[in-house]
């Protein structure tokens, strides 16, 4: 074919069509998954031709998956993601997990049997919106399944055309829905504020003029209020639609658990539903901030309520339009007043917020300037352990630390000689331990031998890539309601090695965003977000004293692996946060201290302590996401639970450890 013929081919009318077909397609995949045709398609890839274009998607239910995919991968699961690359994820997650016209028609029925039936009242101020995407967004709010809502439009003089017959003519084919027109636009926060003042409801949804509802928004919400009554602020998943189009595209699937940090870094509670009578004690929108106003406002809320809930359910669809405020010129000085604001009102003194790279703010405040105690076991590694020192001592610009370095059995002369030469730095306090290895009972010696009011537990093939470093986990750590701090871990590639770690990924635990680069972004947000974890790694672990010794130290009845996660899930129990912070970068050069090798009696104990964890689920994560894939995607239908994946794996070593014994004499 020439190349003329496939250009024409590019811009012939067909996207329509295309579209038409795909859609038609995938609502019948979704009735067959809907109605657990397991058998239908099972091992097979099912293609669709639509004028020399092709979709194809993967039908591998629940035993397909196991007997299919795993048995060509290896028990690759990212094979199951490479099988159709014609196919989106999300668009196979939205086929298995959107609402049928039957479950809508179900909670249409179902809404008036709820005991609370409380008024929600949509807030959406109007200013010059596209005529379509104004239409679609009215119309997203009739379609909802739960009917008790009232719809307050406030138009701040709207020029555009036909955007006041639009208005009008809603105001009249519903009494619910309620339009108030201003002579002039007062600006975003003052027109929502108008908005607010119509409200009748117990609780306000936040909702922007030219996005779309998911028509079970408010039945969810109201069945989530039913069984917590107490809640205050209820968030949600989102997704992205284009300027012009209703394709859905780039979800975000937020964290489970409330996370003050990650609010310091994006606004992900931007769309959510508030208590009314709390939205009028924060004082509403205040104009000083248009364009970044609902982040002022739900950081003043945060700041009154800690009942804040998430349903793990894409409920509202965020159209990307160059018109949206939050685009506007001046929004990015605005955004890190208002998180200056927020920290300076929590009690951070002096706190600086501003975008480092485009997009990614970042936060700071002045230390009370504590002693750190940096504890590094080491053995016979003098290659990597000079390249971690030389970085600590060379280009630290925090000076107030000391190094607490236990030696653990060197032999080689090259060592030696190294230890000599460190001796005459007065920085540095040289410990020996003759013992067995034991990563935690040298840790807690290391910590018995510190001045410092906060421990740094840290490899010895870590390298500090940046001067201020060390300040940044320091002014974490000194903060009361903080119990721990990671960093971010990078190979010498610039690969992500470690931005937290998830319970339950891929067994009992493991490096979500692993093998990223930086600056990553996908379904579940940003690498370079502040985030609140159940654990960091312990290549780079800043404890306060106080907490580590409130926690008794770290659990020595572990030899090598899984304390530095185990000591991490206390501190939380204990309720503190353990927290990442982006803004800390090392290169780790993995496996140089110790090698891979995890002692199967450490396996035996993180099983039993991690297990219940792993049951339940980690809540910094969402639920919607794979716990097979380190890199954060959509998760599979059929693919297999977190905790049968735990106990097959677990058995499997098991039966593995017991073979030379049944063998023997």
């Amino acid at each position: 074919m020439s190349m003329q013929a496939r250009q024409g081919r590019k811009k012939a009318p067909q996207t329509s069509l295309f579209r038409r077909v795909k859609q038609k397609w995938l609502y019948e995949v979704r009735y067959y998954q809907r109605q657990g045709w397991r058998i239908y398609l099972r091992d097979t890839l099912s293609k669709i031709r639509v004028r020399g274009r092709q979709i194809a998607l993967v039908r591998v239910p629940y035993l397909g998956l196991k007997a299919f995919a795993y048995k060509l991968s290896g028990r690759d699961p990212v094979l199951a993601y490479k099988l159709a690359p014609e196919v989106d994820p999300y668009e196979r997650w939205m086929a298995v997990n959107d609402p049928r016209p039957s479950d809508l028609e179900w909670q249409r029925q179902s809404a008036e049997r709820f005991a609370y039936k409380p008024l929600i009242s949509i807030i959406t101020p109007v200013f010059n919106p596209p005529v379509q995407a104004l239409q679609e967004a009215i119309a997203s709010a009739l379609a909802q399944t739960y009917p008790h809502w009232q719809l307050c439009l406030v138009d701040g003089y709207s020029e555009a055309g036909g955007v006041r017959a639009i208005l009008e003519d809603a105001e009249r084919r519903d009494p619910r829905i309620q339009v108030q027109y201003l002579d002039k636009n007062l600006g975003i926060s003052r027109n929502s504020n108008h908005a607010l003042e119509l409200a009748e409801g117990d609780f306000v949804a936040l909702f922007d003029h030219d996005d779309l509802l998911a028509p079970n928004m408010l039945y969810e919400v109201v069945a989530f209020l039913n069984r917590n009554p107490d809640a205050d602020v209820v968030y949600f998943d989102e997704d992205h639609l284009r300027a012009h189009e209703t394709h859905r595209q780039t979800p975000l699937f937020k964290p489970d658990w409330w996370s003050p940090e990650m609010l310091l870094s994006t606004n992900y509670l931007m769309h959510s539903v508030l208590r009314r009578s709390l939205v009028s004690e924060a004082g509403g929108f205040d104009p000083d901030f248009d364009g970044t106003q609902d982040w002022d406002l739900l950081f003043r809320i945060t700041e009154k309520t800690d009942r804040i809930f998430h349903i793990p359910k894409v409920l509202y669809h965020w159209r990307q339009v160059k018109t949206s405020a939050s685009k506007q010129g001046g929004v990015s000085e605005k955004q890190a007043r208002c998180v200056e604001a927020h920290l300076s009102r929590m009690g951070i003194p002096e706190p600086k917020a501003g975008f480092p790279n485009p997009g990614f703010i970042r936060v700071t405040w002045p230390t009370r300037q504590p002693k750190v105690s940096i504890i590094i076991p080491t053995k016979d590694n003098v290659k990597y352990l000079k390249r971690g020192l030389d970085s600590i001592l060379q280009g630290t610009s925090y000076p107030y630390y000391e190094i607490i370095l236990i030696d653990t059995g060197s032999k080689e002369k090259q060592t030696l000689n190294y230890y000599e030469r460190l001796r005459r730095d007065s920085r540095i306090c040289l410990q020996k331990d003759t013992a067995p290895f034991n990563y935690s009972r040298v840790n807690n010696m290391g910590a018995r031998h510190a001045s410092g009011e906060i421990f740094l537990f840290l490899n010895d093939d870590v390298e500090a890539l940046d001067a201020d470093w060390l300040e940044e986990m320091v002014r974490w750590a000194q903060r009361p309601e903080i119990g721990a701090v990671g960093a971010k871990l990078l190979y010498p590639d610039g690969r992500i090695q470690h931005a937290g770690v998830i319970v339950g990924m891929q067994g009992l635990g493991s490096h979500v965003f692993w093998d990223m680069p930086e600056g990553y972004c996908g379904p579940f947000g940003c690498v370079e977000w502040y985030r609140d974890y159940m654990a960091v790694t312990g290549a780079c672990q800043m404890i306060r004293r106080e907490v580590f010794e409130a926690v008794g130290g770290f659990n020595e009845e572990y030899q090598l692996t899984f304390s530095d996660v185990e000591i991490c899930l206390r501190i939380v129990a204990k309720g503190y946060r353990v927290v990442y912070t982006p803004y800390t970068r090392l290169i780790h050069y993995e496996g140089r201290s110790r090698g891979f090798h995890i002692p199967f009696p450490d396996i035996q104990l993180a099983y039993k302590v991690f297990r219940p964890y792993v049951e339940a689920g980690d809540p910094y994560y969402n639920p919607n996401l794979s716990y097979m894939l380190r890199r954060p995607a959509p998760v599979l239908r059929g693919e297999e639970h977190r905790l049968q994946f735990l106990d097959r794996t677990y058995q499997a070593i098991v039966e593995r450890m017991e073979k030379p014994q049944a063998g023997g004499p």
